[in-house]
């Protein structure tokens, strides 16, 4: 497990690239009123959806690249999970998934966000994850800020 969470810190240094159901982040001095429609998506079932979506991606992704699973919170490691485990692991996911895809490239998926964020993906990665994720109705961008990924929940 100590690898493995050195790899994340590692990584969770590199440029930041955001799924997304908004096209860009809302700015923190915004008069919309981006928290009392995020209260009403989650309400209305709108992450479980979207947890759905970050899934197809993933699936995807990983006809072309190698995916682990890793689930902080109980210290499991998948290498090279099943569609279903993969599916499973972001619909049930915890207070924080990290999915490795390839070597170098980390997907973060935290509860109660609804985007997923996306560590140091290279170029060829980047194009393809854009093309998935418009497809599923979704932005890919470069992250306003670096996101807020932690590795201890709660810190």
């Amino acid at each position: 497990m100590d690898k493995m969470i050195a790899t994340i810190e590692r990584i969770l240094e590199k440029p930041c690239y955001v799924i997304d159901m908004l096209p860009k982040q809302v700015p923190a001095d915004s008069k919309g009123n981006f928290f009392a429609v995020e209260a009403y998506l989650f309400s209305h079932g709108v992450e479980s959806r979207l947890r759905e979506k970050f899934a197809g991606i993933v699936l995807r992704l990983m006809c072309y690249y190698p995916v682990s699973v890793f689930e902080y919170e109980n210290g499991k490691l998948t290498e090279y999970p099943t569609p279903e485990s993969v599916v499973s692991a972001v619909n049930e996911a915890g207070d924080i998934l990290y999915l490795l895809c390839g070597e170098e490239t980390l997907f973060v998926l935290e509860k109660d966000c609804l985007h997923l964020s996306v560590y140091n993906p290279g170029e060829d990665m980047k194009k393809l994850i854009a093309d998935l994720s418009k497809s599923a109705g979704l932005f890919w961008r470069k992250a306003d800020r670096r996101g807020n990924t932690l590795l201890s929940p709660g810190t």
